[in-house]
């Protein structure tokens, strides 16, 4: 079940991602580069919030805030550095359309950022659980 609720919690972050980046750089006049990559930091908090509590909630973790939030801003860090590596790869030396360069790039990356929030960020922290 986490699976589907991270899938629909990826189409609407992508979904903003693309409405961000799209407002930004044809209603603002930003570049492209810069809309995408301030859309990114703004979607982060909302995705942290809906990771924790409705996509992997029904993992129980129990894990402190604090410290899952110091933990997927790094991950997240980590993973948007590889997003936006990607995208200027695709966009400005392979010249495929911003647009179509961030969907690519969300598809791309949608199983290993499951897989490493679901075990590494939360996960159950067994140190936390009362025996």
């Amino acid at each position: 079940m986490a699976l589907v609720r991270y899938g629909a919690a990826s189409a609407l972050s992508l979904a903003s991602i693309y409405a961000g980046s799209a407002g930004l750089h044809e209603i603002a006049g930003w570049s492209e580069e810069a809309a995408y990559g301030t859309t990114l930091v703004a979607v982060f908090f909302v995705n942290f919030l809906v990771l924790r509590h409705w996509v992997y909630g029904d993992t129980k973790s129990g894990g402190k805030a604090a410290r899952q939030l110091v933990h997927t801003a790094a991950a997240s860090a980590g993973f948007r550095g590889v997003e936006y590596a990607l995208f200027l790869l695709l966009h400005a030396a392979l010249g495929l359309n911003y647009l179509v360069a961030i969907g690519v790039v969300a598809v791309l990356l949608f199983f290993g950022k499951f897989v490493y929030y679901r075990k590494m960020v939360f996960a159950a922290d067994e140190s936390e659980t009362p025996a």
